[in-house]
């Protein structure tokens, strides 16, 4: 996926690159998630907790039930993509339980 992301980025403005960079750390949630009625899931690699652990603690203000799971040794995306046995293993267990 590494060679995907550099083609495209080199097809891409900087403006574009800039912006598509600042769009992911602009992000908040909708004040309307407090309300939500279904299970959440949020998942992310020990390798990128950097972020990941902001993030999760401040979904955990909002939604104090949301089952939050570290995946040792994983980077971003690495569960989905580079671990889809586990990812379906995971995501089967979460939707069942």
């Amino acid at each position: 996926m590494v060679d995907d992301v550099f083609r495209i980025g080199a097809n891409m403005t900087d403006e574009s690159c800039r912006n598509s960079h600042l769009s992911v750390f602009r992000y908040s949630l909708p004040n309307s998630i407090a309300n939500i009625k279904t299970d959440i899931a949020y998942w992310y690699g020990s390798k990128e907790a950097l972020l990941a652990k902001k993030y999760a603690k401040c979904i955990l203000t909002i939604v104090p039930n949301v089952k939050i799971k570290v995946f040792k040794g994983l980077d971003h995306g690495e569960l989905c993509i580079g671990n889809p046995d586990l990812y379906i293993k995971q995501a089967t267990e979460f939707f069942y339980s």
